[in-house]
């Protein structure tokens, strides 16, 4: 069975949503895209992970941009 990322979830008080997108949807979230698999989104509080991704891949790409979410929402909430 592959890995799935959640659709939502709660991080303190708020709800992040996880999309997974084009590579062109990507490419209009990352402004500098230089081969980015996914990105996070403060002010829409949103993480995009690229849908063409094989499962384990896109898991660490996943939770890498889970990272960027919680330092952002811990440190700048």
């Amino acid at each position: 069975m592959s890995w799935r990322p959640p659709k939502r979830l709660p991080i303190l008080d708020k709800w992040v949503e996880v999309r997974q997108v084009s590579s062109e949807e990507l490419k209009d979230v990352v402004a500098d895209n230089d081969g980015a698999l996914g990105a996070w989104d403060h002010d829409t509080l949103t993480i995009y992970l690229l849908k063409t991704l094989p499962s384990s891949k896109k898991q660490r790409t996943y939770y890498h941009e889970m990272l960027h979410c919680l330092i952002d929402l811990f440190l700048d909430p």
